[in-house]
C-alpha cells in the first residue's frame, strides 16, 4: 500500500513506468502518470487515459441499463468495465473476450478486474466466441486493437452479421471503429449491411483521434 501511495506521489513528478512484453501487442507499458495508473501500446493508450475521454464521450450518444448484459470484445486494462459501473451503477452480467493472455493477466493483477459470479473472462479469440456463443447481449462493446489498428476481419460483414444475430430486441452496440482513420470504406460497407436492420450512427473525430460507431437493433 505504501509503495503505491509512493508512486501515485512521485508520478506527479514523473512517469513511473514498467513494460511488459506480449506476444500479440509487442512490448504493453503500465505506467502511473498523474497519480493514475495506464495502460498502453507502443503508439496508442489501451485503458484509463485516452480512452476514458473516449468512452466518456459515447456515452453522450448511447446508454447501458443497470442489469444489461454486457459483452465486451477486447477487454484491455477492463477500462470499459469500471467505466459503466461508476456511470451507469452497472450490476448486470459482463462477458469479456480477450486474445492477448499478457493483457488478461494484466487487467486482473494491476487493475483489479476479476472473475466472480458477475464478471467472465475468456481467453479466446473474438470472432470464434460470437460466431459459437449461444448466448445474447443488451450491449456489445467492440474494441479489438492489435497496437493502434484493428484487424481487418473485424470490418466484415460476416463478423457484423454475427453481432447482429447475438444482440436481444433494442439490443445496442459501440464499435471503437479506428484511430485517425482513413478508409471509410470499411466502415460504409458494415452500415450498408446493418442499415435495413439497425438504427445506426457514425461519430469522427472523438477525443481528435477516434471513430465511433453506434447502433441500436430496431
Amino acid at each position: 500500500m505504501e509503495n503505491i501511495f509512493l508512486k501515485k506521489l512521485l508520478s506527479f513528478l514523473w512517469p513511473i513506468t514498467q513494460k511488459v512484453a506480449s506476444e500479440i501487442n509487442g512490448d504493453v507499458e503500465i505506467t502511473w502518470y498523474q497519480g493514475k495508473k495506464l495502460l498502453d501500446t507502443k503508439n496508442a493508450n489501451f485503458s484509463y487515459g485516452s480512452l476514458d475521454l473516449i468512452l466518456e464521450e459515447a456515452f453522450k450518444y448511447t446508454h447501458i441499463k443497470q442489469k444489461d448484459t454486457v459483452l465486451i470484445l477486447g477487454l484491455g486494462g477492463g477500462n470499459f468495465i469500471k467505466k459503466i459501473q461508476q456511470d451507469f451503477l452497472h450490476t448486470g452480467k459482463i462477458t469479456a473476450v480477450e486474445l492477448d493472455k499478457e493483457i488478461i493477466r494484466i487487467a486482473k493483477d494491476e487493475f483489479g478486474i476479476n472473475t466472480n459470479d458477475k464478471i467472465e473472462i475468456f481467453h479466446q479469440d473474438a470472432a470464434k466466441f460470437i460466431k459459437n456463443t449461444k448466448n445474447t447481449y443488451d450491449f456489445i462493446f467492440v474494441d479489438i486493437f492489435v497496437d493502434n489498428l484493428v484487424p481487418d476481419f473485424f470490418y466484415s460483414t460476416v463478423f457484423w452479421n454475427s453481432i447482429y444475430s447475438v444482440l436481444k430486441p433494442k439490443g445496442r452496440f459501440l464499435f471503437n471503429a479506428g484511430i485517425l482513420l482513413k478508409n471509410s470504406t470499411k466502415l460504409d460497407l458494415i452500415v450498408q449491411s446493418l442499415d435495413k436492420k439497425m438504427i445506426l450512427f457514425k461519430k469522427e473525430g472523438i477525443n481528435k483521434t477516434n471513430t465511433l460507431l453506434f447502433g441500436e437493433k430496431s
